[in-house]
C-alpha cells in the first residue's frame, strides 16, 4: 500500500465493489493530469453497469489490472467503454486494445483534448442527449452544458436508482500531518483552485435543478466517478 499518496485513495484498490443491483465501482491508483502549468494528481475511479443481456457498460474506465479484469470477464462481456467528459479518457485506449469488440463512446470534445494532450484514441460512436439503443430503457442520459469549461454526459442507471456523474460534485478532503504538511496544502490549493472554477463557470442552473429534482424524485443514489456523494451529503439523513 502506498504511504501517504498526495492525495486520498479508496481501498481496497481495483477490486469490484457492489453498490446496487448490477452496478459497481472500482477505485483505482492515481493519475497524474497535465494542467498547463504542471501535472496534478487526481484518485481515479469507474463504475460498471451489467446490463439486461450481460453486457458490460464501463463509465470512465480506470487502468486495467490484470486481477481486476478476471474479476469483471466473470460479470458479462466487456461491451461499452465510456468517456463521460472531456478529461476521461486516458485508459479507453487500453481497454479497447483488451476489448476490441468493444464500443468506445466519445463525450463531446473529448477527441479534440485527447489530440490536444498528444494521447492516440479512437472512438467509435458519439454521446448525444438520447440513450443508446444498446442500452435504452436502462440507462437515461442527457448532455450536462453552460459551463465555459466543460461539459458532461450524465447518466441515470434506472434498476438501481443510481446517478453517474464524474466532475460535476466532488468531495474534499485534506489529511494534514507534519510528515506530509507540504504535500496535503498543495493537494488543499488545487482542491480549493478547482472547486472555485467550476462554481465560477457555473452550468446551466435549470438544467441542474432538472437533474437533481428527478434524482431526488426518483430516490436515487447520488453517485459520481470520483466520489459516491451519499458518505458526503446524506449520510444519517
Amino acid at each position: 500500500m502506498q504511504q501517504n499518496p498526495p492525495v486520498p485513495l479508496y481501498y481496497p484498490l481495483n477490486t469490484l465493489k457492489a453498490i446496487g443491483e448490477d452496478i459497481w465501482i472500482v477505485d483505482g491508483g492515481l493519475i497524474n493530469m497535465d494542467m498547463k502549468i504542471g501535472k496534478l494528481p487526481f484518485s481515479t475511479r469507474m463504475t460498471i453497469v451489467r446490463l439486461e443481456n450481460s453486457d458490460l457498460w464501463c463509465h470512465s474506465p480506470i487502468a486495467p489490472d490484470e486481477e481486476l479484469l478476471a474479476q469483471i470477464d466473470a460479470l458479462g462481456t466487456v461491451r461499452h467503454l465510456v468517456s463521460p467528459n472531456m478529461i476521461h479518457y486516458a485508459y479507453i485506449v487500453d481497454w479497447k486494445k483488451l476489448y476490441p469488440q468493444a464500443t468506445a463512446w466519445a463525450s463531446p470534445k473529448v477527441t479534440e483534448r485527447a489530440k490536444a494532450q498528444r494521447i492516440s484514441v479512437t472512438f467509435d460512436k458519439k454521446l448525444t442527449d438520447t440513450a443508446s439503443a444498446e442500452w435504452v430503457g436502462q440507462i437515461e442520459q442527457l448532455i450536462f452544458q453552460g459551463s465555459r469549461v466543460m461539459s458532461e454526459v450524465v447518466f441515470f442507471h434506472r434498476a438501481s436508482r443510481t446517478l453517474i456523474l464524474a466532475d460535476l460534485i466532488g468531495r474534499t478532503t485534506t489529511r494534514l500531518s507534519m510528515a506530509n504538511l507540504g504535500t496535503s496544502a498543495k493537494y488543499a490549493f488545487r482542491q480549493i483552485a478547482t472547486s472555485c472554477a467550476f462554481f465560477a463557470y457555473l452550468i446551466d442552473i435549470s438544467k441542474l435543478t432538472v437533474v437533481l429534482f428527478f434524482a431526488l424524485y426518483s430516490n436515487c443514489t447520488f453517485y459520481t466517478g470520483s466520489f459516491i456523494l451519499f458518505d458526503m451529503l446524506f449520510q444519517g439523513m
